[in-house]
């Protein structure tokens, strides 16, 4: 057997042992997934504040924030989607291509509705006009109290 034939043989074999133990169930496959996407996210963050010529301590300072919070991050620590907005704002890696900063109409109209957070409606939907505003109820016993 040559060494190509022996390196085809033991990927295969990784690939069947792969396929065995983590493709098995659909629950073992979004775990997977999941920490392969986090994975990804978080190189991405580092290749940001890196590209940015900014060490962990010069981010935080950006931040308001210790070194020790940006360390955090970078191992994976669960974070507000507010958080993560700064952090790419401050190394200057705003995912512009995906969410647009600019108002989508001129007619575009914010209201407040009774829990405080906007309600942006556009001409041509008047569907969103007639949606219901009250505040989310909870089905806890300690909602009702």
């Amino acid at each position: 057997m040559t060494q190509s034939q022996h390196d085809e043989s033991m990927a295969a074999d990784r690939q069947q042992l792969f396929d065995e133990l983590v493709m098995c169930d659909e629950e073992s496959q979004l775990a997977y997934l999941r920490t392969q996407w986090i994975e990804t996210i978080l190189l991405q963050l580092i290749e940001s504040r890196v590209n940015a010529e900014l060490s962990q301590r010069e981010l935080g300072e950006r931040l308001g924030t210790p070194q020790s919070s940006i360390a955090r991050i970078e191992r994976g620590a669960d974070i507000k989607i507010s958080t993560l907005f700064d952090y790419l704002a401050a190394t200057g890696a705003l995912p512009t291509g995906i969410i647009p900063l600019h108002r989508v109409e001129n007619s575009t109209t914010i209201a407040s509705n009774t829990r405080g957070a906007p309600n942006v409606q556009t001409q041509g939907q008047d569907h969103l006009a007639n949606h219901n505003t009250e505040p989310h109820r909870r089905s806890h016993p300690r909602a009702a109290r």
